[in-house]
């Protein structure tokens, strides 16, 4: 009976950091609209405006790329107390989008 050579193991079809279709498009749009509201701050108060909305907007975009990292962020205590229970990816996504175009469209409404 002949010796099997053994099988090199399969070569993935994508890299690891591949990101998926649909979360693909999450991120370029959050750039996108991102990219529109700190226009508006500079247009509105220059670079210190543009700085604030960017400051503002770091938690929201950081909701939106990375759902699935911030999930499992429990036992957290910041200025809002404290989380004692895991989010779903899919809450933090669309709370993320939330924040990312309500509020400010609020605010420039408001002032």
């Amino acid at each position: 009976m002949p010796a099997s050579k053994p099988q090199p193991p399969e070569e993935p079809t994508e890299p690891q950091y591949a990101v998926d279709p649909a979360d693909r498009i999450h991120r370029i749009a959050s750039v996108c609209v991102l990219a529109v509201l700190i226009g508006l701050g500079w247009h509105r108060n220059g670079i210190r405006g543009a700085i604030g909305i960017f400051r503002f907007e770091v938690l929201p975009m950081a909701c939106i790329w990375f759902p699935e990292a911030l999930e499992n962020m429990k036992n957290y205590r910041g200025g809002f107390g404290r989380f004692d229970f895991p989010s779903p990816a899919r809450f933090l996504r669309w709370a993320g989008w939330f924040v990312l175009l309500v509020v400010p469209v609020a605010l420039l409404y408001l002032l």
